[in-house]
């Protein structure tokens, strides 16, 4: 058995991987560590040591997480395209595509979430 790190180590993980915490990210850090500990290292490979620039893996998370209804997974992927340096017409674009495979829903949880944020850039 895989000794877990502290939970105060796993959830900096987590922010340092996945660029948030969410609560049951704290939940596991203090429940199931270990399994939080595995949970960070698949999101540490996959997204970090990744082939693709950052920009192009925040868009493919905002359609992904957009066509399967995910708002809270949406909001945090579009956060992290809006810090990857994309436009909110390439995040438009890539909720519109999230459309063909998720439908109207996916539609308007993307742009509902994505008008709010665009909102606050263009008011800075």
């Amino acid at each position: 058995k895989i000794m877990a790190k502290d939970p105060e180590e796993l959830l900096r993980e987590a922010a340092r991987v996945r660029g948030f915490v969410e609560d049951f990210h704290i939940f596991l850090a203090e429940r199931d560590p270990e399994f939080l500990d595995r949970w960070n290292g698949i999101w540490d490979h996959v997204l970090q040591k990744s082939i693709l620039d950052d920009k192009t893996k925040a868009l493919i998370r905002v359609g992904v997480s957009s066509a399967l209804r995910i708002e809270k997974g949406t909001e945090n992927a579009i956060d992290a395209a809006i810090r990857a340096g994309a436009t909110i017409e390439e995040i438009t674009n890539a909720v519109e595509i999230a459309f063909i495979y998720g439908g109207a829903p996916s539609l308007m949880l993307g742009l509902n979430i994505l008008k709010k944020k665009a909102d606050k850039i263009t008011k800075k």
